[in-house]
């Protein structure tokens, strides 16, 4: 049977007891049921390394799938910029860091993952899979189009996704992301989003159904002539807007950022 201390002399996780290493676990045995516990709690991240290791070596992965209680909930892996292209072994995996894979042909196998990122392909164009993720990464992928599929998704990025138009089904989404996307006009169903990121979507002129957005960035969106709607919004970064916007009924926006160093400075406390 596969042990626990086994899995530690492959290297693939940092003991979870910062000061107290391996060898010193040893020498003051601990008992094995402390390192149960020490296993049900720890989350094991993988680095990219033991990821491809994960991948490629099936006697390790199935030590560590015998190892890692509940993989799906525990277990994150990294192959950021891999040229992996079988992902059948990665069903089950809470985070999964996929950006810049782009030998990858089927994505479909992933609509379990918790945390995905697929960041940066120019090969993916159907995420209609990918409804049921809670967090999704899919920013610079310029050939998606559709996204009215992942109105289930709890945080979505799709930073300058350029073939992205319609984003009315988006209305769901907790926080989304659609900073640089240059084609999208209409943002009139995206009332209800918790934490919108507006910002470099220059062709959007109207704003007036964002009032109940909690958390609204509208920099370098000139073509804005009105943010007197605006006045409930909690936290509104207006940075590089029109000079000529009038200011005067935001008095009671409890975080107003106009000017970049302040923001850098204040704006993510």
């Amino acid at each position: 049977m596969t042990k626990f201390t086994d899995l530690i002399d492959y290297g693939a996780l940092t003991c979870i007891i910062e000061y107290i290493n391996n060898a010193e676990l040893h020498l003051l045995k601990v008992s094995k049921k402390l390192l149960s516990i020490v296993r049900d709690f720890y989350y094991w991240e993988f680095t990219k390394e033991y990821s491809i290791e994960f991948h490629s070596n099936a006697e390790f992965r199935s030590k560590v799938l015998s190892t890692v209680p509940m993989p799906n909930k525990k277990l994150s892996l990294n192959f950021n910029r891999s040229k992996i292209t079988d992902i059948s072994m990665l069903s089950n995996i809470h985070k999964l860091n996929l950006s810049d894979c782009h030998l990858i042909a089927d994505i479909s196998i992933l609509s379990n993952t918790h945390i995905l990122n697929l960041s940066g392909w120019d090969s993916i164009d159907d995420v209609s899979a990918l409804n049921q993720v809670y967090e999704l990464d899919l920013s610079f992928c310029n050939d998606i189009e559709d996204v009215s599929a992942l109105h289930c998704v709890h945080i979505l990025y799709l930073s300058s996704c350029i073939g992205i138009t319609d984003v009315s089904a988006l209305n769901r989404v907790y926080e989304l992301d659609l900073s640089d996307c240059p084609n999208i006009t209409d943002v009139s169903a995206l009332g209800n989003v918790h934490t919108l990121n507006l910002s470099g979507c220059y062709k959007i002129t109207d704003v007036s159904a964002l009032g109940n957005v909690n958390t609204l960035n509208l920099s370098s969106c000139p073509r804005i002539t009105d943010v007197s709607a605006l006045s409930h919004v909690h936290k509104l970064i207006l940075i590089d807007c029109n000079p000529a916007l009038d200011l005067t009924p935001l008095s009671t926006v409890a975080k107003l950022f106009l000017d970049e160093d302040d923001y850098y400075y204040n704006g993510l406390l």
